[in-house]
């Protein structure tokens, strides 16, 4: 895992091109074991009196060192720098990785290899599709489902098309205050039976529990304030 922290600076008496081997740690600074801890990775700067090196490197706790993994920039250009004498290695945060705003406001990375964004689940995303339209995910394509049983939609619910149904069914909208600002619109598109759209409890639905679906082609689109859901 990629970690960052402040105030971790350490010396070395490391010689050569291998992993740093951590010496001391600077008065009033962490050390790496304590601050990015075993099997982690961080981005280190490693300072002599003429050379420095900007890279990626792995803490280990075996024998106290960091290694050297990629190098992003050094004063041998992208190369590991021959270290002699006293280092010190320092936790940093280099130019080419950071998100920042852009002079028109907008967030961005200037890294040519920047992929896109990580989500917490760890899902990803390289492009703005997939979430957009009136949901306020600002794209014009919208992700859609076909449903014919009853179910209890999930957060990322946008577009339900009701298909072909065998009884009545019930569909349940996800808590309100999960889905501020963004709308669900629902596609009747069975020509029998009928589906009932439910709120969570305590939620409603235009001052109502549950709202009725059941004729060929009718639509509805459900709207959250964070605290309800309203039709449109």
């Amino acid at each position: 895992m990629l970690k960052l922290a402040d105030r971790v600076k350490q010396t070395s008496v490391t010689t050569g091109t291998g992993d740093i081997i951590f010496n001391a740690t600077i008065p009033s600074f962490q050390s790496f074991a304590e601050a990015i801890g075993d099997g982690n990775s961080t981005y280190y700067a490693i300072e002599t009196y003429t050379k420095f090196e900007i890279g990626i490197g792995t803490y280990h706790s075996s024998n106290d060192s960091l290694s050297r993994d990629t190098v992003i920039i050094s004063s041998d250009g992208t190369s590991q720098i021959s270290l002699e004498g006293v280092s010190t290695i320092f936790v940093t945060y280099p130019s080419s990785k950071h998100v920042i705003l852009d002079d028109a406001g907008f967030s961005r990375s200037f890294e040519p290899t920047y992929a896109g964004v990580k989500f917490p689940d760890g899902t990803t995303q390289s492009t703005a599709g997939g979430g957009g339209g009136d949901d306020g995910g600002g794209s014009n394509n919208r992700a859609f489902t076909s449903i014919n049983s009853t179910i209890t939609l999930p957060i990322t619910a946008n577009v339900v098309f009701i298909t072909s149904l065998a009884s009545d069914i019930e569909v349940t909208l996800p808590f309100a205050s999960s889905m501020e600002g963004k709308t669900i619109s629902f596609k009747f598109k069975s020509d029998q039976n009928k589906c009932t759209i439910l709120s969570q409890t305590l939620d409603e639905i235009d001052n109502d529990s549950s709202h009725v679906i059941q004729y060929k082609n009718e639509s509805i689109s459900c709207f959250s304030d964070g605290d309800d859901w309203y039709i449109l």
